[in-house]
């Protein structure tokens, strides 16, 4: 080895370099006076003065010998797609334009110096991507890069001699990957007039409609014909809602990949976020109107499902946090019990409260909205006298905005009708549809209101699932429920017990907190937290089946709540599902590496999410099997987490220990855990599928089973005497129940 210390580098000299070997023997070393090294190896000696060894200047001319797409070699004229990449010898290319879809592309490179050509180290970088040069030697001279966004890139790479210079200039090739049609300003131009045609269409024909209907009002004679005209304006916002769908789709669908792009600047992506709403707003109103069409042919028929009320209204509720926020006003709930079942279709009653909800907030300017739920008996008077039914939720939402005229009130559920007295805002559908929703449910809807001191929409639907566990609650007591506009959260106390297995979802966005929720309920009890700890505290006081938690949270982040619940021996066994928008390794195996069972970046499938759980669930169902048809007492076959089997292995050395005593019974087993009764059972039930008494009872059984199929000659009053019992008769019975056959039967 040579040392330059004014480098602070070395440069190795082996039998490629004249060296006689590459072993020396520390025996065989002279320094003659004039200053000459020799020095003896296993086959002859080396001669040399040290200041007479000349480094090598020759300067290296890196270049490109191989160009891959998708780990597949491209040479000169190949055509793939509909472009040809190389229009000659990668050797002699300064550019390359590829297609939008042609992301993973592959350099190979070459120093062009042979002899010692492994003492050659190369870097490489691509500028666009790479924020640093990558560092590689002569044996991987290869540079390959996986899913590139579209833009422009410059990839370059240089080498060094044998010596370790490195060359003067490096050697580039610019790469452009094509941007797609969707992301092109041209793109966003369509889309921008496709939004303005919409609007431009609504426009042009409610100014049509109001002109048609005020000729129509002044002829009393043309009643019949204004019903016509009313028929025939409905068709044709039925036709154009059909041909809506398609560009709004088109538009939803490229604007969600623009929203994913991380570098969007602030104002840009409010802007698109903007649009983003507006093609929500739009597509609400086509299903409306779609809606319009079934009702007017008698086919609006609601598809019922029992379900909690108070709960839904919640839901409901939350997706209006913003425009409540953005007027400073309160919203809250008030119902007469935390948990109230009926039968409702879900899709309809969601569209009733988008609607009322909307007016409400948009004649409101300051004070609140109040909605309020109970149940109600039918009256002898009223709407309700007429009704085949005897008992109705009534859902009352009130606000303290500018009311309605006595004039105008009588109108407000007639199609196409607008309060001209609030400068006719709204196309005239929304209450209108509202009161078809409520009747398609056999259900009634009334309007009070007093001009410039607010309005109250009532509405009654058939109590026909009456919840027996609900009306033991006390009626009387009435309880508040609020609405906390800021953080966006709803206290949900009436989730439903029924489903057997329960998942936590701990997300702070209470947008997608609510879609996995809606999505989850189908099937599961979900419990919902907003961040890390109340996920924390959530997961300690109700041990669900899984958690599904995102990875960036406030107060405390995915992360840290999996290594505290996997490190912990009460929610260790719980199954962690990992949500995030971060897809980097690192993060990746800081989420393995604290016990996570799944990893599933953001953005992704609902259907996919819902596999992933059924799959994990179903995982833990079979090793609960496998644990109670084992006849072996070996705590290893059902390890779930390094924290559980430590569990299961203290569990297994007490169960030892105490076999054999009768008085050893679950609370010797409790205690000797350390645990309380409901923790221990809690613990043992999820990880086996057995409470403490039948895992204690089974342990007992196969030691028995172990002892008379191993030792010889053994009375079985004498075998049940070991395990614990004191009443042989009562141990061959357990014996027979549990494998089939009495003892007797093994011993002969």
């Amino acid at each position: 080895s040579q040392f330059f210390p004014e480098e602070n580098r070395f440069i190795n000299y082996t039998v490629h370099d004249g060296i006689q070997s590459n072993e020396f023997s520390e025996h065989t070393v002279f320094k003659k006076q004039d200053g000459e090294i020799i020095i003896g190896g296993i086959n002859g000696i080396n001669a040399f003065y040290p200041d007479q060894i000349n480094v090598s200047l020759l300067k290296p001319k890196t270049t490109l010998t191989g160009f891959y797409l998708f780990n597949e070699k491209v040479n000169a004229l190949d055509k793939i797609g509909r472009i040809v990449p190389l229009k000659k010898s990668i050797t002699l290319t300064d550019t390359i334009v590829l297609l939008p879809k042609q992301k993973n592309i592959g350099f190979e490179f070459s120093a062009m110096i042979y002899p010692n050509a492994e003492k050659i180290n190369y870097a490489y970088m691509l500028v666009g991507f790479d924020n640093e040069w990558n560092y590689t030697d002569a044996s991987n001279r290869n540079a390959n890069y996986t899913n590139l966004r579209h833009g422009k890139y410059t990839f370059k790479v240089k080498s060094t001699n044998t010596d370790g210079y490195w060359e003067d200039s490096e050697r580039e090739i610019y790469v452009h990957i094509r941007t797609p049609f969707s992301l092109t300003w041209f793109a966003y131009v369509l889309y921008f007039l496709a939004i303005i045609l919409i609007f431009t269409y609504f426009s042009r024909y409610t100014i049509i409609r109001y002109t048609t209907k005020k000729k129509l009002i002044l002829e009393n004679d043309h009643n019949e014909k204004l019903h016509e005209l009313d028929v025939l304006r409905t068709k044709f916002f039925i036709n154009i809602s059909h041909d809506l769908r398609t560009p709004l789709t088109l538009i939803g669908g490229p604007l969600e990949n623009i929203l994913q792009n991380k570098s969007l600047s602030r104002d840009l992506k409010e802007n698109l976020q903007l649009i983003k709403r507006n093609v929500k707003r739009l597509n609400y109103l086509v299903e409306q109107l779609l809606d319009v069409r079934k009702a007017e042919s008698g086919k609006l028929s609601p598809k019922l499902e029992s379900d909690d009320i108070i709960s839904f209204t919640k839901n409901e509720v939350s997706h209006f946090t913003f425009a409540v926020k953005k007027k400073g006003l309160d919203l809250k709930v008030n119902s007469e019990s935390e948990k109230m079942t009926v039968s409702f279709d879900a899709s309809m009653i969601s569209k009733v409260y988008f609607n009322i909800i909307s007016n409400a907030i948009k004649y409101t300017d300051k004070g609140e909205i109040v909605i309020n739920i109970k149940r109600v008996e039918k009256n002898n008077s009223g709407l309700l006298e007429n009704s085949s039914y005897n008992s109705f939720v009534e859902i009352e939402i009130q606000d303290t905005g500018v009311g309605i005229s006595q004039e105008q009130k009588p109108h407000i559920f007639d199609r196409f009708y607008q309060d001209q007295s609030h400068s006719g805002k709204g196309y005239g559908i929304g209450l209108s549809h509202t009161k078809e929703l409520i009747e398609a449910h056999q259900g009634f809807i009334e309007a009070e209101s007093i001009e410039a001191s607010g309005t109250t929409i009532r509405f009654f639907l058939p109590d026909n699932e009456i919840s027996i566990e609900s009306e033991k609650i006390n009626a009387s007591s009435t309880e508040d429920i609020y609405f906390d506009a800021e953080s966006a959260t709803i206290i949900d106390a009436g989730e439903s017990k029924k489903k057997a297995q329960s998942i936590l979802i701990v997300e702070d966005n209470i947008d997608m907190r609510t879609f996995i929720k809606n999505e989850l309920k189908k099937e599961y009890n979900v419990i919902e937290a907003c961040d890390g700890l109340e996920g924390l505290k959530k997961a300690d006081d109700h041990l669900p089946d899984l958690i599904v938690c995102d990875v960036m949270m406030p107060n405390m982040d995915g992360i840290e709540l999996c290594e505290k619940l996997k490190s912990n021996i009460k929610t260790s066994h719980i199954p962690f599902i990992l949500l995030t928008a971060k897809v980097d390794l690192e993060t990746k195996y800081d989420g393995i590496e604290t016990g996570a069972d799944d990893y599933i970046p953001k953005p992704f499938e609902m259907e996919y999410l819902i596999l992933r759980i059924k799959n994990l669930l179903h995982s833990r169902e079979q090793l609960r099997k496998l644990f109670q048809n084992s006849n072996i007492l070996e705590p290893s076959a059902v390890t779930v987490t390094s924290v559980d089997e430590k569990f299961l292995l203290s569990l297994m050395e007490a169960v030892n220990e105490g076999i054999s005593d009768s008085n050893f019974s679950i609370n010797s087993l409790e205690s000797k855990m350390g645990m309380s009764h409901a923790n221990f059972y809690r613990k043992i039930k999820s990880l086996t599928g057995q409470s403490g008494q039948e895992l204690l009872l089974n342990m007992r059984m196969k030691r028995a089973h172990q002892i008379l199929s191993e030792k010889k000659g053994l009375r079985i009053a004498e075998v049940a005497y070991m395990v614990g019992f004191t009443n042989p008769k009562y141990f061959s019975k357990c014996f027979k129940e549990m494998f089939g056959f009495a003892p007797s039967e093994l011993v002969k």
